[in-house]
Parts: C-alpha cells; structure tokens; sequence
C-alpha cells in the first residue's frame, strides 16, 4: 500500500508516461506541419492553373479585340465616311460617324471611341469630354500610324477617367 504519502505510480511509469505524451505531442507536430505542407503545395498548384488559365483567357481577349479593330480599319463604308469628313468637316458626316462609333461602343462595350487625324488631334468623341488627345495614347498612336494596324496602349490614368484604363 501507500505509505507516507508516496505515490501510487513508479517513478519509471511517470517518466514513460511523459515520454509517451512527448512522443504523441511531437509527432501530432510534425504531422500538422506534414498537412500544412502538403495543403499549401495544392493550393499553390490551384493557384497557378488558375493564373495559367486566366493569362491564357486575357491574351485571346486581347487578340481578339485587335482583330475586332482590324476589322472594323477594312470597313469601306466608314472609312470613306472618315475620308470625307477629315477632308469636309459637315455635321451630317459628323452624325453619320458617330451613329456608327455608337454602335461599336455598344457591341464591344468600350467606354470611348475617336477619331484622331494625323496631328493627333480628336476630331470626333462619343464622350465630349476626350477632345483633348491624353498623353498615354500619343507613343502608341505613333507606332499605330506608321504600321497602319491597331495597337494597345499601356495602361495609363487621366483627369478625366482615374481609374487605370
């Protein structure tokens, strides 16, 4: 029996037991830290398709917005109602140019669409308030002039419109 006070326990079991609850609580570690490697392996794996997926989803948008662009340069009717204008400034040419912005506008959602002549000034605008060329387009309509073909800009921001565009 249990005599002054002594423990029921050995000294050996106490120290076995702490060395099992050690061994428990360091593999429990060791196997969290296992999982949590592993999780993050996926999710960045995830995340990476997604990244994938999503350039490849931009870059088809951005070709085909160039192609759109292409397409409507080859559009006789409204280049020979540019030519006529740009050489006849008449409101009515005006009206009939812009009905026809208003509708590429509205097909492929642009917020602006305007007619520059060669001394880069605006001759036409849906908004009135982009009469005045930003400076974000003047290199990339350079390189557009010479090439004959549509180009984007990069990224920019005016007083006008803040956010990037």
């Amino acid at each position: 029996m249990n005599q002054g006070g002594e423990n029921a326990f050995p000294r050996w079991i106490k120290f076995a037991l702490a060395g099992t609850m050690l061994a428990f609580i360091a593999g429990g570690i060791w196997f969290f830290k296992a999982q949590q490697g592993h999780q993050r392996k996926e999710v960045e794996a995830r995340l990476w398709s997604i990244a994938r997926l999503k350039s490849g989803q931009i870059s088809e948008w951005r070709a085909e917005r160039l192609a759109d662009a292409a397409i409507l340069m080859e559009r006789q009717g409204l280049v020979e109602s540019v030519r006529r204008f740009l050489s006849l400034p008449t409101d009515e040419e005006a009206s009939e140019i812009s009905r026809r912005f208003r509708t590429i506008k509205e097909h492929y959602r642009f917020r602006d669409v305007l007619l520059v002549d060669l001394a880069k000034r605006v001759r036409l605008s849906l908004d009135p308030k982009m009469m005045d060329l930003h400076r974000g387009y003047a290199s990339t309509l350079d390189s557009a002039m010479a090439e004959h073909s549509p180009l984007w800009t990069p990224f920019h921001v005016d007083p006008d419109y803040p956010s990037p565009h």
